[in-house]
């Protein structure tokens, strides 16, 4: 008869699958990356290095339910950050966006990567992507009362909204890649936000008659 492992660490967490996903990002604000194992991740909730596969097949699966959280923590801070503004002014608006949507890159840089990196780029992983979904419609709803308010020009090709995405998320990579650092350019990172979102708005404002 095979005998137990006496090294073998007893499941007993309430919540394994949440406490799994809570160690990861734990070690990803720590170390910003994520190269840990389950195993390590085991080690360090005190189960046995086999508990983790009961709620994630592999490290892949586990980065997904991490990315839809972050995602979803993108959402509730553009949510909130956007009602803490005038909702009838629309590029008032696009501006709170803009300023959570960096803001968020900038405090959580590893998470931010993640979200967008390879190892998630074709992740149809349904909650997954209606987390990453939601995030985006926030910015896309504030382009597009923009244009129906007629503050910003008609968006004939439909590229507004793809424009202010692109533009804050370079800005956010920028930053925390260190390519914008504020003793350069003279100001805080969400000034700076500020400043580009004011720039995107007056690019695609409509012309006054």
């Amino acid at each position: 008869m095979t005998q137990a492992d006496p090294t073998a660490r007893p499941y007993h967490h309430g919540d394994l699958r949440l406490a799994l996903i809570e160690a990861a990002e734990d070690w990803m604000r720590a170390r910003s990356s994520w190269g840990f194992t389950l195993r390590e991740l085991a080690r360090e909730l005190g189960v046995s290095h086999n508990a983790p596969y009961k709620h994630f097949p592999d490290k892949t699966a586990l980065l997904v339910g991490v990315g839809e959280r972050a995602f979803r923590r993108l959402g509730e801070r553009l949510t909130t950050t956007m009602s803490a503004v005038d909702p009838d002014d629309s590029l008032a608006m696009i501006e709170a966006a803009a300023v959570a949507y960096v803001g968020f890159a900038v405090d959580e840089p590893a998470a931010f990567r993640l979200m967008f990196g390879e190892e998630l780029a074709n992740c149809t992983q349904p909650d997954f992507r209606q987390a990453a979904d939601t995030a985006y419609a926030a910015i896309t709803e504030a382009v597009t009362r923009g244009v129906s308010e007629g503050e910003l020009r008609a968006d004939v090709s439909a590229t507004h909204a793809a424009t202010a995405w692109a533009l804050v998320h370079g800005l956010g990579f920028l930053l925390i890649d260190g390519r914008l650092q504020p003793d350069k350019v003279g100001t805080t990172p969400e000034a700076l936000t500020r400043i580009v979102a004011r720039t995107l708005i007056e690019g695609l404002r409509a012309t006054r008659h």
